[in-house]
């Protein structure tokens, strides 16, 4: 009887042991990807000015923030909403660079109609950006600078 305890009481060290070298080489490994990751190059979007940004929408809340200030950092931003009201109040207190387009995101003929709208207008061969005002969702945006600082990390 003795034995089987003494059995057991080494068992149990044997797991504990297991346990904590799992743990250290979980460890080790999280480590050696955070020094690798901080290494990597990030790729960063630059020349704002010839970017193309279609953003859902912007009559009010995050899509009109994100399209100012998007606008403000020197994007062609195409600002869409589902009221003549929020495209008026976008045009003020914007620049050339942003366009308004009426769009109804649960009409697939207004989608059409404003995809179609944006391909005449995109250069051939230049990439933009589609924003569809979820993705952004838990990012609080103190300035532009915020917005600016989170493309040069995420993209």
């Amino acid at each position: 009887m003795v034995w089987y305890i003494v059995d057991m009481i080494s068992f149990f060290f044997q797991i504990v042991l297991w346990f904590t070298q799992a743990t250290l080489y979980l460890a080790l490994l999280c480590l050696l990807f955070g020094v690798v990751y901080h290494f990597l190059p990030r790729r960063k979007i630059n020349n704002y000015h010839r970017r193309y940004v279609l953003i859902t929408g912007c009559d009010s809340g995050f899509g009109k923030e994100a399209a100012i200030c998007l606008d403000k950092l020197g994007f062609h931003v195409f600002a869409t909403c589902l009221t003549s009201q929020g495209e008026d109040d976008l045009k003020a207190v914007s620049s050339s660079n942003l366009k308004t387009l009426y769009m109804d995101v649960t009409k697939s003929e207004t989608i059409k109609d404003t995809f179609e709208k944006v391909k005449q207008v995109i250069p051939s061969g230049t990439g933009w950006l589609l924003e569809i005002n979820l993705y952004f969702i838990n990012i609080t945006l103190d300035s532009c600078r915020s917005m600016q600082k989170h493309f040069d990390l995420c993209f």
